[in-house]
């Protein structure tokens, strides 16, 4: 039961840090969106990492590019 427990651990900690570098490197999202991205996996390891995984990466919070005044 301890080695299932510690497992587990391992596990959550793999998922949690894969899901922080991914938001990290994720080269769409503005400074905001990860770190409101961040904060939702720090606040909730579990369920902000599977998350961000299922439907963070297609997240509308995106860089656009901005367009030159028109004169």
């Amino acid at each position: 039961m301890l080695l299932f427990l510690v497992g587990l651990a391992v596990a959550l900690f793999v998922l949690w840090v894969a899901a922080v570098v991914s938001v990290l490197r994720h080269p769409r999202l503005t400074g905001g969106g990860k770190f409101l991205w961040i904060v939702v996996i720090f606040g909730f390891p579990l369920l902000g990492s599977i998350g961000w995984f299922v439907a963070g990466k297609d997240a509308q919070l995106v860089k656009t590019p901005v367009a030159p005044p028109m004169m």
